[in-house]
């Protein structure tokens, strides 16, 4: 069994979005597992896998943070891979149900506007 091609740094801009990673291999009967940061993924709301035709696939639901790092596809003997980055993390979350104004500071990791402004309705 060969791998075809390797897994591919993938660049997400936008969170809550799906990322994918795949490859191809030479035949459709090879055992394949994936890891996270070198440890195993179960498949279920955030993890989708499966494989079309040659091309075993990941899917990784609602991108954020925490989803950041290394996944490795191991295929038979083989293995290959890829670093998932997330751009505009949210390095903080604050939630109230208190009738307070509310001040917070949170530092976004992405070039872009420095400064966003939310409507004051927005938490209502």
């Amino acid at each position: 069994m060969e791998l075809d091609s390797d897994l591919q740094d993938v660049i997400v801009k936008q969170l809550h979005s799906v990322s994918e990673f795949r490859l191809r291999v030479s035949r459709d009967d090879c055992k394949v597992s994936w890891l996270f940061n070198g440890q195993p993924i179960k498949e279920g709301p955030k993890y989708e896998m499966g494989q079309d035709d040659l091309e075993p696939y990941l899917k990784v639901t609602d991108v954020c943070g925490p989803d950041e790092g290394t996944y490795t596809i191991n295929v038979d003997d083989k293995t290959s891979t890829a670093q998932l980055k997330v751009q505009g993390k949210l390095v903080a979350q604050v939630s109230s149900s208190i009738f307070f104004t509310v001040v917070f500071e949170c530092q976004l990791m992405n070039k872009g506007p420095s400064t966003q402004r939310v409507p004051q309705d927005a938490f209502t």
